[in-house]
């Protein structure tokens, strides 16, 4: 009697007779509902691998963090732990709570600021150790926390937040390393006097211009590396201090690897030209050498006192031990529990089965966060270059062209244009208006990563609310020695081919505000605690927001606030006449 309740203490069996199932194959099928439950999130990631951007690497980290979730249940411990019913109830209801505010009520707070940011990443990591904890409780959740925390790093905005602060020093060095090695090289290649990034390359006669942006200051490989190193050395064999020095030393392959990479295009360009080397070797090059790269950097790690391919190896097997005598389930006299797959009861499963369909609704809101409707969205028309942008009363277009030059970085689908509205008081503002069905391309190639690529100095960047339920960001920078600045927001649209997102800026300089400039208007707050609540929330997960330009920016700033507040309230003016925008 004492070893059957010590027995029960210990190990709660399921009260139906279901199938067994082992835990590392339970937690298979958890991360397989979770990929399925979590699909459009995923495939939005997907699609960074194609593009030239800090985060392209983000895609791998899924996979591998679920081979680092796999290699660390441990079955035996999962099922001798002792859990605590109570306490592991109370972590669930947490757990739960914080998987329903992320899932359920940011999307409707943050409106689509919510699918820019990505929320919906550390979303899907809330939801798997929700189900951790409702498969196997704290101890199991305990035991995989680490791999839960590694996936976290496949949300993209971290990587935005870091990318924005280093990246600049680095680009710095890069360049001064490029340009010292690029003139050393019996090309005739020299650095430009006129440009601190730029090289002058000889081709075939000509001078050949290259600038070495801060895509190309191998932030993006250094992260990569590392980030996809982690993994692989928590699970090899050898000292802290071992892995640590690794993962350093991958970082500073990185950097070199990547000083190479332009090297060789240098090479190539006073070889081929700039046009082929840019078409043909620039873009598979990164690739190519960040796998070398990596490779090479396994090959180092006995250097470092690491062994890698231990998690790989088939441990030796023990000494088989006696068949245990007794009824199955029973205790030996020191307490041990006999090994036995544990069997899911019925109530267990329907618990993890209405957390995954929860999860599945919250994703699958229609391909659109919860509680926006497309009967009530702006109608706009693609026909015309002119039909992407409607100025509203007291503004004209001036002039108006078609893009079709973005289509490589914002999907096929996109339809965008290049226009220019007047004011009756002489102001001028550009207006770059895009329509895509790949909304995740908004967060792939930000405005604000475009000046940075650019080389424009930014000087401030909040966020402002522009009613309606939109909220927008404004851009205070400098082109040279002018100041600008850009207020830009991005807001699902109704079109003749269905549902898009289009990202609309406004950019304005201080040459172009006619009479305007003398007339800066008053400084307006949200117009409701929902809307400010979703300024706040955004602000704090925006990755650029921060800083004060001065007073020269405040005419721009007001003239481009009342011409975004103008268009949102024409827009909804014509939705409320059931007219077309």
């Amino acid at each position: 009697m004492i070893a059957s309740k010590a027995w029960q203490g210990r190990v709660r069996p399921s009260r139906q007779g279901l199938p067994a199932c082992s835990e590392r194959g339970a937690l298979a099928l958890l991360l397989l509902g979770v990929a399925v439950a979590g699909w459009p999130t995923l495939r939005a990631l997907l699609a960074l691998a194609g593009g030239d951007t800090p985060v392209s690497f983000v895609p791998l980290v899924g996979p591998i963090g679920a081979v680092l979730l796999l290699h660390r249940c441990d079955p035996a411990r999962l099922r001798a732990e002792a859990r605590d019913s109570f306490v592991d109830g109370l972590a669930l209801l947490a757990l739960l709570g914080a998987t329903t505010v992320v899932l359920f009520l940011l999307p409707v707070t943050m409106s689509w600021d919510y699918a820019l940011d990505r929320l919906d990443v550390p979303g899907l990591v809330l939801l798997l150790g929700t189900l951790v904890v409702a498969a196997w409780g704290l101890p199991g959740l305990a035991r995989l926390a680490p791999a839960l925390f590694y996936l976290l790093l496949s949300w993209p905005l971290p990587y935005t937040v870091l990318y924005n602060r280093i990246a600049p020093p680095l680009t710095d060095a890069t360049a001064a390393a490029a340009r010292t090695l690029a003139a050393l090289l019996p090309l005739g290649v020299r650095a430009d006097p006129s440009d601190p990034y730029g090289v002058l390359v000889p081709v075939h006669g000509r001078i050949a211009g290259l600038v070495i942006a801060q895509g190309c200051a191998g932030v993006n490989g250094a992260l990569g590396l590392a980030v996809i190193g982690l993994p692989v050395a928590a699970m090899a064999r050898g000292s802290w201090e071992s892995r640590g020095a690794w993962l350093l030393l991958g970082v500073a392959l990185s950097w070199v690897v990547n000083l190479a990479r332009i090297l060789l295009i240098v090479v190539a360009t006073a070889t081929w030209g700039r046009g082929p080397t840019m078409a043909l070797l620039h873009p598979e090059l990164g690739i190519i050498l960040f796998a070398a790269s990596f490779a090479l950097l396994l090959a180092l790690a006995p250097l470092c006192g690491l062994d890698t391919a231990a998690p790989w190896r088939a441990p030796p097997r023990p000494p088989r031990p006696p068949r245990p005598t007794g009824s199955p389930g029973l205790c030996d006299s020191r307490g041990a529990v006999a090994a036995s797959p544990a069997r899911w009861g019925g109530r267990r499963l329907l618990l993890l089965g209405i957390i995954l369909g929860g999860g599945a609704l919250a994703e699958y809101g229609g391909g659109q966060p919860l509680g926006v409707s497309e009967a009530t969205l702006p109608r706009v028309g693609v026909a015309r270059a002119d039909d992407l942008f409607r100025p509203p009363m007291g503004w004209r277009v001036a002039r108006a062209e078609a893009i079709d030059d973005w289509r490589p970085y914002f999907g096929p689908s996109t339809v965008a244009s290049a226009l220019t509205v007047a004011s009756a008081a002489g102001a001028r503002v550009g207006v770059q208006a895009i329509l895509t069905r790949d909304a995740g391309a908004f967060s792939a190639y930000g405005v604000e990563d475009c000046y940075a690529f650019h080389g424009f100095a930014l000087r401030a960047v909040r966020r402002v609310a522009l009613d309606g339920g939109v909220s927008a960001t404004l851009v205070d920078f400098a082109q040279g020695v002018t100041p600008s600045a850009a207020l830009y927001w991005v807001q699902p649209v109704q079109t003749p081919q269905g549902l898009y997102h289009e990202r609309i800026v406004l950019v304005a300089d201080a040459t172009d505000m006619g009479r305007a400039a003398a007339r800066p208007g008053p400084w307006t707050l949200p117009s409701s605690p929902v809307q400010g609540a979703a300024v706040a929330v955004a602000g704090f997960f925006s990755p650029w927001v921060g800083g004060d330009a001065g007073p020269a920016f405040r005419a721009m700033n007001s003239t481009l606030q009342g011409l975004g507040r103008a268009v949102i309230a024409a827009e909804g003016r014509e939705m409320a006449a059931g007219r077309p925008s």
